[in-house]
């Protein structure tokens, strides 16, 4: 062949070129890393108050005043219901006359032993009869002093005729009706904290240690639609020996209750975990997947390739449609480097 010829030749062979070339077989290629995979589960709870109080009379007796139904708050002055109190307020007028008589008593004696003790410095009476008469005021005096400590007894005895609950806790049971008669230690009612709202969950020991380690973590109540934050409260020390779940009560935080016009038990909330995939799997973008003869191929950076299995997509709420697989591969390791195919126009999406 003559050398012009050949050079038209190869011109136009190099020319011709990008048009014989499919869109689909041009690739550019992105480096990317692996990531050790996690999964996002949903725990799922129902509110209850915070705290549950069982409220009993201290006293027998029967009862004069009821002053809040079932699903009533407590009134802001705390009292929940009186019991009869006629028998202690008539002990303490009682108190009250002999304290008077007892102080009247002991003032005259007082004098008396002033007068004495002058006759005594005079001798013009005996030693003896001031002895007397001082004994006899000292017996007086702790007479006044046992009246006085009968009378904080009653006192007390009389406070504790009104049974009381925290202001404005609801009232959840009531058993105690106007007129009935009731025994001290007797449960009359049950009343609830439902300002602080908490969620008992039972928790395994992974989904323990997440919550554990944030100091707030996100959650959703699904009856009210409403995206807030809670935090781990209370933590039970033991556990149950079979499934190993230990129970644990999560409470709603203040803005987020803010947000709940109805404070009640019952409703419905969702709290997401992240957890570490349990068949320690990678995540990688599907274009670093090469399907060759029903396998799945990863490249190194160096061009080195080897066989994976994939699993699926990314098992997380953000995982962005799919965009990322999980791949199980011994040869992986969290932050290695594989070659990632950026896919053209005209590509389809890869499938593992």
């Amino acid at each position: 062949m003559r050398p012009l010829p050949r050079l038209l030749l190869l011109l136009s062979c190099w020319l011709l070129l990008p048009f014989s070339l499919s869109p689909s077989l041009v690739h550019a290629r992105s480096i990317c890393r692996a990531e050790t995979a996690g999964i996002t589960i949903t725990l799922t709870g129902f509110t209850r108050p915070q705290t549950f109080l069982d409220l009993t009379p201290e006293v027998t007796g029967r009862c004069t005043e009821v002053r809040a139904d079932v699903g009533d708050p407590v009134p802001d002055d705390t009292v929940f219901a009186r019991i009869d109190s006629t028998f202690t307020i008539l002990k303490l007028q009682t108190n009250a006359l002999a304290r008077t008589r007892t102080e009247k008593s002991l003032a005259f004696e007082k004098k008396q032993v002033g007068r004495y003790r002058k006759l005594v410095t005079t001798k013009a009476s005996a030693q003896t009869r001031l002895e007397e008469l001082e004994l006899q005021y000292e017996q007086t005096l702790l007479s006044l002093q046992e009246l006085e400590t009968q009378q904080e007894q009653l006192r007390e005895t009389l406070a504790r005729h009104t049974v009381h609950a925290p202001a404005g806790w609801l009232v959840i049971e009531r058993q105690i009706e106007l007129g009935e008669w009731v025994r001290a230690g007797q449960a009359v009612a049950r009343v609830g904290d439902y300002q602080h709202l908490v969620v008992p969950v039972v928790l395994r020991p992974e989904e323990l240690h997440y919550l554990r380690s944030a100091d707030t973590f996100s959650l959703f109540i699904v009856d009210n639609e409403i995206r807030g934050t809670g935090t781990l409260r209370r933590i039970a020390p033991n556990f149950d020996p079979v499934t190993r779940k230990t129970k644990a009560d999560i409470a709603l935080s203040a803005a987020t209750l803010a947000q709940i016009s109805d404070k009640r038990g019952g409703l419905r909330v969702e709290i997401p975990v992240a957890l570490k995939d349990p068949m320690h799997a990678f995540l990688l973008p599907a274009e670093a997947v090469e399907e060759r003869y029903e396998e799945n191929w990863l490249t190194r950076e160096n061009g080195d390739t080897f066989r994976v299995i994939v699993l699926g997509p990314e098992l997380s709420p953000a995982a962005g449609n799919g965009k990322r697989l999980r791949i199980v591969a011994k040869e992986i390791k969290e932050g290695d480097l594989f070659r990632c195919r950026e896919l053209s126009s005209t590509d389809g999406q890869q499938k593992p």
